[in-house]
């Protein structure tokens, strides 16, 4: 940004917020002056930064959300048991976690941030094998985990 002003007039600049960096701090008469921003890796914030006596408000979004999920797949045996998805990403990104095999059930999870969660499976009776999928969402995400289930003897 430009600062202009009389050859001779000193000015400052100010900036709270450890984020953002400020150069030249000050000056005499006109100058250019740089604003540096560090990376956010959190939530969108705000802050204010003085100019030569203007007050200037700078906004920066939240990082993008990054998931990984583990495992990607799931082979079970016919009996009833209980299997952990583990879920990593960032506090604040959303994740829900579904399926619609009534076989399956999805224990609780906190809706955001990193976890585990404990999928319990239903035992299977019958002879055939069975195949579903666990869907884990997020901001821009889809995950599917296959879940293949041995039938019984």
């Amino acid at each position: 940004m430009d600062v202009t002003t009389g050859p001779t007039c000193a000015w400052s600049t100010n900036s709270p917020a450890s984020w953002i960096s400020v150069s030249p701090t000050s000056g005499t008469g006109s100058k250019k002056v740089r604003l540096a921003v560090l990376a956010n890796s959190g939530q969108q914030r705000t802050a204010s930064v003085v100019v030569a006596g203007r007050t200037i408000t700078v906004t920066q979004k939240s990082a993008p959300c990054t998931y990984t999920v583990k495992p990607d797949k799931l082979d079970l045996s016919s009996a009833a048991q209980a299997r952990e998805i583990t879920i990593t990403t960032q506090a604040t990104c959303p994740v829900a976690i579904t399926t619609t095999a009534e076989w399956i059930h999805i224990g609780t999870f906190a809706k955001a941030g990193s976890g585990k969660v404990t999928i319990l499976v239903d035992r299977n009776t019958k002879v055939d094998e069975r195949t579903a999928t666990v869907k884990v969402t997020g901001d821009n995400f889809l995950h599917t985990i296959k879940v293949d289930q041995e039938g019984d003897d």
